[in-house]
């Protein structure tokens, strides 16, 4: 066996200090998502080049990261964030946002303890897929300056610029173009709705802005200028409660029908969690069933006691929610629980 040479020796030494390290920040692209990072944590994200844009890539984490619980600060910025050949971003979504019950799993790298009585803003939740929009408008000493995507906008989901998903953003944002123009660099986010996609709560199709992030530095705007923005260009918002405590958000999340809220401290404006309604939680298990796995799912041990009522009214029509497709076995599951 041949001794290591001096080169594997650096090379391990420094993947060992990467792995046992937290992500450093790069102060100047405003990121965790360093030349290092890139270089070294490979086996924990994707990077897709786009077809139409070869110089640009979408970066996700890697499934196992979910499964696994293993985010950190750089992979939580990985939810469909575009970078150019020279690592520099180009879009800039929403970082990943933690259930609630992630946050206060006892494994949680991201805990978080919510007195009752503190105070909270609420965003419902609309049911579609994510759908970036920003016009890209590179200053000259940019590396990227006069590329193919310069002076255009990028129409993006979670994992593509090419999908089928980004051609339907596209029908749906392309008549908010000269909005996106009077906010270079700047993503617009949008939950689009849409009857070629269907999801578990029906809502109304259309797009619904939900944010707007500055590219450069990742400033998001509050909700209030949201709110402003969308009125003065006849966008849709989705409803928030202000100034609620957790404790009456928490009761009024189990008589909602719809899939939740994304939740913000009420002083501060930071993003906390996403906050799933029983109703959207319960429709989503057992409406995406099957025969196979239909019994499992019927244990009274996998949901609360307060739904057993739905559990006993499956299992007495057991034959004929079986022979529906899942649209209709939501429809029958969401019929029942407004009878609870």
């Amino acid at each position: 066996m041949q001794p290591m040479s001096p080169e594997q020796h650096a090379k391990i030494q420094e993947m060992t200090q990467f792995k046992n390290r937290a992500p450093q920040y790069d102060a100047t692209r405003h990121t965790y998502i360093t030349e290092d990072y890139l270089r070294l944590g490979k086996r924990d994200f994707s990077i897709k080049p786009s077809k139409k844009y070869p110089q640009l890539s979408v970066l996700k984490y890697a499934r196992s990261v979910f499964y696994e619980n293993r985010f950190d600060n750089a992979l939580l910025e990985m939810r469909g964030i575009v970078l150019d050949q020279h690592n520099q971003i180009i879009i800039r979504p929403f970082n990943k946002v933690f259930n609630y019950s992630e946050r206060i799993a006892a494994n949680s790298r991201y805990p978080i303890r919510i007195a009752d009585n503190h105070r909270l803003n609420a965003v419902v939740k609309v049911n579609g897929f994510l759908g970036c929009c920003t016009f890209v408008r590179l200053p000259e000493n940019h590396p990227s300056h006069g590329a193919a995507f310069d002076n255009r906008t990028l129409y993006s989901t979670t994992g593509s610029l090419d999908s089928d998903f980004a051609r339907l953003l596209q029908t749906h944002c392309a008549r908010y173009e000269a909005l996106f123009q009077a906010y270079p660099n700047h993503t617009f986010m949008f939950e689009i709705t849409d009857p070629g996609d269907v999801h578990i709560i029906r809502e109304t199709f259309g797009e619904t802005l939900i944010g707007i992030r500055n590219v450069a530095t990742g400033e998001q705007f509050t909700e209030s200028r949201l709110d402003q923005i969308a009125q003065e260009h006849g966008i849709a918002r989705p409803q928030t409660l202000t100034d609620i405590t957790f404790g009456e958000l928490k009761a009024l999340l189990k008589t909602v029908e719809h899939e939740g809220f994304m939740v913000f401290d009420a002083d501060t404006g930071e993003m906390l969690f996403k906050l799933k309604s029983p109703y959207y939680l319960i429709s989503k298990f057992l409406g995406r069933s099957n025969e196979g796995n239909l019994g499992r799912k019927l244990d009274k041990r996998h949901v609360d006691e307060e739904y057993y009522p739905l559990i006993d009214h499956i299992r007495e029509n057991q034959a004929a929610f079986n022979a529906m497709n899942e649209l209709e076995k939501i429809a029958f599951i969401q019929a029942f629980l407004r009878e609870l």
